[in-house]
């Protein structure tokens, strides 16, 4: 008979078994809860711009809200239970769980995972392989620093940090460390790294010179002619041709991505000789000439100069109504038809720019070619991974080729509708802290008019009570842009379906600044520097970011005080699109108002809501109610049309 002692070591054993049994299970089914929810994540982004009726787009746009809070919050709790499963800074888990969240995590990435979840991930796998505890024959680590090379290089490109970039390149070179040889896919790894550097994707982050990518060209040729290392990394016929058209396309790439770029880095003659290769290989091609592949022909015809501008400019036309006509002018654009159509777009550009039309005609060209970018923009998919539209909004509203022949009106019409075609919900909150704000302006106009002596030139309190109206509508406006900054960094914005990181975060703290490029469009812009710049300093100037700005000094203080409350207000109580905090009503905001008045907040802006009731009546029906008025707005003004 077994002692009661034996019986319990026996049941712990057990229990341990099932856990570690039960985890080692759970690993895959919590990375397919986490791909499961991205699709129905992106399914919904996805539908905002389809759904025709205005009454059931508002109540659409309520219902979006409620399924991504399930969404954050299951994704929470599953990234959580994973980090806490595999530990911080050990190996706990058994080989088994290793084995099943790299078998869940290569599953998941084939449809695009988020890169900060990626490296968070991939992360702990990278601890456990470079342990010596993973027996060799299952130790993926080649494969692990090409997915992380992934994650850091898109991270990257939303960064505009060198650092991430460096860090892209730091993984890429590990995939060729000898060390790795024995390893399963390592050869395989390999291929992948120099198809990457051939594409230039480190010369673009600054982290590799030209030498490097040459050379890295010159072995990837090596590579794709070695039968054994193409046997080893298990690549078919067709792979090996793809590789093999990288290859021999190098110096198109090159020309294009160096000497369009910047012409110091090649000297004219060599370039001229490349071009030439190039034309006379296009030209004997059999199969079909790509689009794509057509405008870059014009453009190297017309740097050799066997094509002039206004011809390349006709034919640019001819070619770009026919691909609107079948392809482009209607139904949903994918992110890969998104790229193809804006580089179509800087061609067109480009060409009209330096064409000999007159003002008016390349003009109307322009204002055409906005409105087509404005269309497709609001037509496309909305993938959550997919952080190339971020670029092209920003190059394409600030392109100096386009904004010389706009208005300073059109600059900010075609800045406003790709704001609202790139992030609904930012748009709305902008507008909701414009409302509130506006109120708050003119009540204290009205009925405390000192506080805002010398705002907008009123000397006194006359003049501010006779410019209540001027004044809440500059406050409004300010309102409206006061977040552009975040057109940079959409994709972290709308990372409502997890927690965002550390990372995100000090990316978050940059849209202030990062505001600037856009008030520089039009002079009515211009005027809203101070509102973009502070509203996320503290009253006292001690705290806040950007931390270089001395929001004190400002001689638009007392508003930019005011959007500060307004902001804060409207994000604790949205009711929907956000996800980073608990819904709060305003009492509870009103009680941190107070607390910090003084230092966070201007205290005469918090006595002045808490003293008089009407105004805070005012201000609580609208978080309440106003949210679906905005919603039912941004609908007639951008989205039927």
């Amino acid at each position: 008979m077994l002692s009661s002692s034996r019986i319990r070591v026996l049941l712990w054993i057990f229990c341990a078994m099932f856990v570690v049994n039960g985890y080692a299970q759970n690993v895959r089914a919590w990375l397919k809860t986490l791909d499961d929810n991205r699709e129905l994540y992106n399914a919904y982004n996805d539908s905002i711009f389809i759904i025709k009726d205005q009454e059931k787009w508002t109540e659409f746009i309520q219902r979006h809200s409620a399924v991504n809070h399930e969404i954050y919050e299951t994704n929470r709790k599953i990234i959580k239970q994973i980090k806490n499963y595999f530990g911080s800074d050990s190996i706990v888990a058994p080989h088994a769980s290793y084995n099943e969240l790299y078998e869940g995590l290569k599953e998941y990435s084939k449809k695009g995972i988020d890169p900060y979840i990626g490296v968070d991930l991939y992360k702990i796998l990278e601890r456990y392989y470079k342990s010596g505890k993973c027996p060799t024959d299952e130790c993926f680590l080649p494969r692990v620093y090409q997915q992380l090379t992934l994650y850091y290089y898109n991270i990257a490109r939303l960064s505009k940090d060198s650092a991430d970039g460096n860090r892209a390149y730091e993984y890429s070179k590990r995939c060729f460390d000898p060390k790795l040889d024995s390893l399963p896919g390592s050869a395989e790894s390999r291929f992948v790294q120099l198809a990457n550097q051939r594409n230039f994707a480190f010369w673009r982050t600054g982290s590799q010179t030209l030498e490097e990518l040459d050379k890295s060209v010159k072995l990837f040729q090596e590579y794709v002619n070695n039968d054994s290392l193409v046997e080893e990394a298990g690549f078919s016929p067709q792979n090996i041709e793809y590789y093999q058209k990288l290859i021999d396309t190098y110096d198109e790439a090159l020309i294009r991505n160096v000497y369009m770029h910047d012409s110091t880095y090649m000297q004219k003659e060599r370039a001229d000789s490349i071009m030439l290769n190039i034309l006379a290989r296009n030209r004997k091609k059999k199969e079909e000439t790509s689009v794509i592949q057509l405008y870059r022909n014009y453009d190297m015809m017309i740097l050799l100069g066997e094509m002039t501008i206004d011809t390349a400019r006709d034919w640019a036309i001819r070619l770009y109504n026919s691909q609107w006509e079948h392809k482009y002018g209607s139904g949903r654009i994918t992110p890969t038809e998104l790229k193809e159509f804006v580089e179509q777009e800087y061609s067109m550009f480009y060409f009209n720019d330096l064409s000999s039309q007159s003002f008016d005609k390349k003009r109307a060209l322009v204002l055409r070619l906005c409105h087509d970018v404005e269309d497709v923009y609001s037509r496309r998919m909305d993938q959550q991974t997919d952080l190339r539209y971020v670029g092209y909004l920003q190059q394409l509203v600030t392109y100096r080729r386009v904004t010389k022949y706009l208005t300073p009106k059109e600059r900010i019409d075609f800045l406003n509708k790709l704001f609202v075609a790139t992030q609904i919900t930012t748009y709305a909150h902008s507008v909701h802290v414009g409302i509130l704000s506006r109120y708050i302006v003119e009540a204290i106009a009205e009925q405390s008019p000192e506080l805002l002596v010398g705002m907008l030139d009123c000397a006194d309190t006359t003049a501010v009570r006779e410019n209540r109206k001027r004044l809440g509508q500059h406050i409004y406006d300010a309102a409206l842009y006061h977040d552009l900054g975040k057109n940079d960094i959409a994709p972290i914005v709308y990372n409502d379906y997890r927690p965002l990181y550390d990372e995100e975060f000090a990316l978050i703290k940059k849209h202030s600044e990062l505001a600037l490029q856009y008030l520089d469009l039009a002079p009515q812009l211009a005027q809203f520097r101070d509102h973009a710049l502070g509203h996320h300093k503290w009253y006292d100037g001690t705290r806040g970011y950007p931390e270089w700005y001395d929001n004190t000094k400002s001689p638009y203080r007392t508003l930019v005080d005011i959007l500060t409350i307004c902001d804060c207000l409207q994000a604790a109580t949205e009711r929907v699109g956000r996800n980073y905090k608990r819904k709060k009503n305003l009492d509870m905001l009103m009680e941190e108002f107070r607390r910090d008045a003084g230092t966070r907040y201007n205290p005469d802006i918090v006595h002045f809501i808490d003293s008089h009731p009407e105004v805070k009546q005012k201000l609580n029906e609208s978080v309440e109610n106003d949210w679906r008025f905005i919603y039912f707005d941004i609908y007639s003004h951008y989205l039927q049309q």
